[in-house]
């Protein structure tokens, strides 16, 4: 059944090349937050463009 270190290392050229296979069709990992959201919290971080800013400046007037 096992062929030795020879065997593994074909298990593990072949584990390579189907993740390398599965990274093609569906891309990389995607990242823990997309570029819209790091905009907007580096933009918080500097103190510019917070929720409750936004949302005074965005009032309509009849709620003025």
């Amino acid at each position: 059944m096992d062929d030795g270190p020879a065997g593994e290392a074909e298990r593990a050229r072949r584990r390579a090349a189907q993740r390398a296979r599965i990274a093609s069709i569906f891309g990389e990992n995607l990242p823990d937050a997309g570029g819209d959201e790091i905009a907007r919290n580096s933009a918080r971080e500097r103190g510019r463009g917070g929720g409750d800013e936004w949302l005074r400046s965005n009032v309509p007037p009849h709620h003025g």
